[in-house]
């Protein structure tokens, strides 16, 4: 890769992880602070959001920080590989959000979540994705000798490996999301969600509002997410040939496919704050005391 073009790449590396790790946290501080603020769809949009945050700090030293040492050798370079230097932390806090009954059901005695159901989705998220994701933490090493993390393990597993990601991580929750979306759209757009009532009509405003929301999410995951899901996919499969012709594009077409995939997590805080007023004038009022608490640190 030319040297203008990596420059170019850590640059946006650091604004883009930057604005995900102050976006998202503040989305979880308002949903904190603010007791208003934690209803069943802002919980889980701020597990979302820590998610998100824990994926832009775990990617520093995957992209900005990977030019700036010598990665150590023997057993602190595999452990270093397993949990820092590789990005394996990063891939795992991709968890799912359940969305459905919050929209469809918000009030209703079998449909709203609780703040029981609301704990155990958080914590079967963070379970099924840690459990996903625990094969490659045995495996993975530091090679002396490529000087870089690998998958210590025959070509067939990796194969297999990347696969289940694409199944796992794109395909499945594609298929899932696109049949409950469909139907909570027909619920609140059908023909049959015309109400003359005000309570009913503001509680069905809510709902579409909370339905673009995560379709919004949804659907900008999926661009964002396509590139790297091709690019492992290739990788994986290309044959040797293939391989060696597409050396000098595909260092890019990573690097900008790992630029995507981190972007998802900043923008994400931007859709919650453009579809919900309250949390935008929340977020907003957060920023402007910090940046006054910081004025007056820094005039002391």
């Amino acid at each position: 890769m030319l040297l203008a073009t990596a420059i170019t790449f850590k640059v946006s590396f650091a604004v883009v992880i930057a604005s995900s790790l102050v976006g998202n946290t503040m989305v979880i501080l308002v949903v904190s602070l603010h007791r208003r603020m934690r209803t069943p769809m802002n919980c889980l949009l701020a597990n979302l959001a820590l998610a998100d945050f824990f994926l832009g700090l775990f990617f520093i030293p995957l992209t900005l920080l990977n030019d700036l040492y010598v990665h150590p050798v023997g057993i602190a370079g595999d452990i270093l590989c397993k949990t820092l230097t590789y990005g394996n932390m990063s891939y795992l806090a991709a968890v799912a959000s359940e969305r459905y009954n919050a929209i469809i059901h918000p009030h209703s005695s079998r449909g709203r979540l609780s703040a029981r159901k609301i704990r155990l989705v958080v914590l079967t998220t963070w379970v099924a994705a840690f459990s996903f994701g625990s094969l490659e933490f045995w495996i993975m090493k530091f090679d002396e000798q490529k000087n870089s993390c690998i998958y210590d393990w025959p070509d067939a597993l990796w194969k297999t490996d990347i696969v289940l990601w694409c199944i796992g991580l794109g395909l499945l929750p594609l298929g899932i999301e696109a049949a409950l979306y469909s139907r909570v759209v027909y619920r609140l757009w059908g023909e049959n969600s015309q109400t003359e009532e005000i309570s009913q009509r503001s509680l069905m405003l809510l709902r579409k509002r909370l339905t673009k929301v995560v379709v919004t999410i949804t659907i900008t995951n999926i661009i964002l997410w396509l590139p790297i899901e091709i690019y492992y996919f290739v990788e994986c499969f290309a044959n040797k040939s293939a391989a060696v012709n597409a050396g000098t594009w595909a260092p890019v077409f990573k690097s900008a496919s790992h630029l995507m995939f981190v972007l998802n997590t900043a923008l994400n805080p931007m859709i919650y704050a453009a579809q919900d007023r309250r949390l935008r004038r929340h977020m907003w009022r957060l920023l402007k005391n910090g940046c006054r608490r910081g004025r007056k640190v820094g005039n002391r």
